[in-house]
């Protein structure tokens, strides 16, 4: 088991490019844990930190849109229980990400209360690229969260 002062855990966006320009951007959330115990530990420490009624989830939110409100893609009891019964983190459905302007910077969070947030590494960061892409090329970003 990990000693509490080492990271708990490390998501990842994997982002999906599409070939389509009109298509929003879509990914899956993963985490670096292979399958396991770690898995376990992270899935009893955010349901240990999360208050009542304010499930832990992840925030995207285009830098610059006050429009729009944030994304939040709910880590629900389904989940965390998955993790903690059966040592494993998925999140079935794909995210899509919306952007009302293709070069703005886009910020993921991972919150597990409402004043706690734990930006994913590499972002904000713009999801846009000029180079061109292959379809399924992928991109990894990851979020430490350490305990306190």
């Amino acid at each position: 088991m990990r000693s509490l002062r080492s990271p708990v855990s490390r998501f990842a966006l994997q982002q999906q490019l599409s070939r389509n320009e009109a298509d929003p951007n879509q990914g899956y959330f993963h985490c670096r844990f292979l399958a396991g115990p770690e898995v376990a530990e992270l899935g009893k420490y955010i349901k240990r930190n999360a208050n009542a009624g304010h499930d832990a989830h992840f925030l995207i939110r285009e830098e610059g849109n006050v429009n729009d409100l944030p994304q939040e893609i709910r880590l629900d009891s389904r989940i965390i229980n998955r993790m903690v019964h059966h040592e494993v983190f998925r999140m079935d459905n794909p995210v899509q990400i919306r952007r009302t302007n293709k070069f703005s910077r886009t910020g993921i969070w991972l919150c597990l209360t409402r004043d706690t947030l734990y930006p994913i590494s590499g972002f904000p960061r713009c999801l846009h690229s000029d180079k061109p892409t292959l379809a399924g090329e992928s991109h990894l970003a990851f979020c430490e969260v350490h305990a306190r």
